[in-house]
């Protein structure tokens, strides 16, 4: 039992002090603390009369232990082991409550957040509910790297939210905050050509909290990080063979396209794009340059894979600028190119 354990830990803790209390006081407590003890509490309470009774005294001579000690004897007194706990949890939220008053007046609102969201019974005295909510009305002025370790207290608080509604409330304006912050590091990630997992879970986890349209973004922003780095190399690689006058196509160029081109957003659309003009413009026009003169039996591998592309992801529209190159494809790559039209025909019928 609760009340049971903080009144033993409490005694139990206590520096040596003079005695100034009443014995039958503390001898009433034990008889009470004994009476409602269970378990392995209990069995360590049947030898411990003496003890606890010189603890008790001790603490009442204490001046930093009097008060919160003489607030126990007295809910000792009480006639059943319920009401006694009764008393022990008003006693321990009257105490939260100055806690929490005294955070708001420093303008420590995390440490208020914190005390107002470890216990849902306290809830129950209207005081402390009072206190907590003026916190949860007011949680706009957490900030920073506060927010973030706030959140975990949203992410857990199931059992509050059921007898604080202003504590749902607050913890949605402090998605809302904290989802900005996420956003931004995904985005930063994404940008830099990065697939951070961590960043992808906080912003999903972050993005369940602020509501259903902010989940849809969250992952979609996650799938742009997932391919960011294939299409970061892809142009990277490209640009640097194409400057090197080497024929080489990548193996990200056509994978990241093919990821990128299944993305639905605008972010998605200008990378494919720069994805295809590095690898198929910028570098397939050295291609066809150097690997044309190769052409006397068959048509070049690296020709083959840029006509593809051309084809595929019609290029020569998108590009105007590559439709000259094609046209001096040597006369073994005009017939592949032919067959690979063809080919995608069929693919778009199908």
């Amino acid at each position: 039992m609760g009340n049971i354990q903080s009144l033993v830990m409490v005694l139990s803790a206590l520096a040596i002090a003079t005695s100034a209390c009443k014995k039958g006081d503390c001898e009433q407590a034990f008889e009470m603390v004994k009476k409602c003890a269970k378990g392995k509490q209990a069995e360590r309470l049947e030898k411990g009369k003496d003890e606890f009774v010189s603890f008790c005294e001790k603490a009442k001579a204490d001046p930093k232990m009097k008060e919160e000690v003489e607030a126990g004897l007295a809910c000792a007194k009480e006639d059943s082991c319920e009401k006694m706990d009764a008393c022990e949890k008003a006693g321990r939220a009257k105490k939260r409550t100055k806690k929490i008053t005294d955070s708001i007046t420093a303008g420590k609102w995390k440490d208020a957040f914190d005390d107002c969201t470890l216990m849902e019974d306290y809830f129950a005295d209207e005081a402390y509910k009072a206190e907590c909510n003026k916190v949860f009305a007011n949680v706009d002025k957490i900030t920073g790297d506060d927010m973030s370790k706030t959140m975990y207290r949203c992410k857990s608080g199931e059992k509050i939210k059921q007898v604080a509604p202003d504590f749902e409330k607050a913890c949605k304006t402090l998605a809302a905050g904290q989802l900005t912050a996420a956003q931004k590091a995904a985005t930063t990630a994404r940008d830099a050509g990065k697939n951070d997992f961590k960043a992808c879970l906080e912003l999903k986890d972050t993005a369940a909290l602020a509501g259903p349209d902010a989940v849809t973004a969250a992952q979609k922003l996650c799938d742009e990080m997932a391919v960011a780095e294939g299409a970061k190399k892809a142009t990277e690689e490209a640009r640097a063979n194409a400057a090197a006058k080497k024929t080489s196509v990548p193996y990200q160029c056509d994978a990241s396209a093919e990821k990128l081109a299944k993305i639905d957003t605008e972010w998605a659309k200008k990378t494919l794009d720069d994805v295809l003009k590095a690898c198929y413009v910028e570098l397939g026009t050295v291609v066809i340059a150097e690997e044309s003169k190769n052409a006397k039996y068959s048509c070049p591998l690296y020709i083959t894979k840029v006509q593809e592309a051309v084809t595929k992801y019609d290029l020569t529209t998108k590009f105007p600028d590559l439709a000259e190159p094609m046209k001096k494809l040597p006369a073994k790559c005009q017939d592949a190119g032919k067959d690979a039209k063809k080919d995608a025909k069929k693919d778009a019928t199908k």
